[in-house]
């Protein structure tokens, strides 16, 4: 598993990258030294319905946000409607995003 540590001027958080990580993430994450109080997804309609079985039974009480796929929704109102996903799902400081 490669793991790379991305630091900021006010927190650390790592990215792990491997070929079949899904299945393993429960186990990545109980092994957090910080663990989240809650744990949202974010991913795409076509890489959750390829993958978002396996990582529902990894994660089975998790709130999954899905924003479009392609380079034309790279763009603020595709970051404000995951912003509002999250606020209407009550995230807080102590929660984790996983991006899939």
């Amino acid at each position: 598993m490669v793991r790379v540590d991305v630091r900021t001027a006010s927190h650390q958080y790592p990215i792990y990258i491997e070929h079949g990580l899904a299945k393993q993430l429960a186990s990545v994450i109980a092994g957090s030294p910080k663990p989240a109080a809650r744990y949202f997804v974010v991913s795409s309609p076509l890489v959750w319905k390829l993958h978002g079985r396996t990582l529902a039974r990894a994660l089975p009480k998790t709130e999954v946000i899905l924003l479009p796929d392609g380079e034309k929704h790279k763009q603020l109102s595709t970051a404000s409607r995951a912003y509002e996903s999250l606020i209407k799902l009550e995230a807080d400081r102590g929660s984790a995003i996983i991006a899939v």
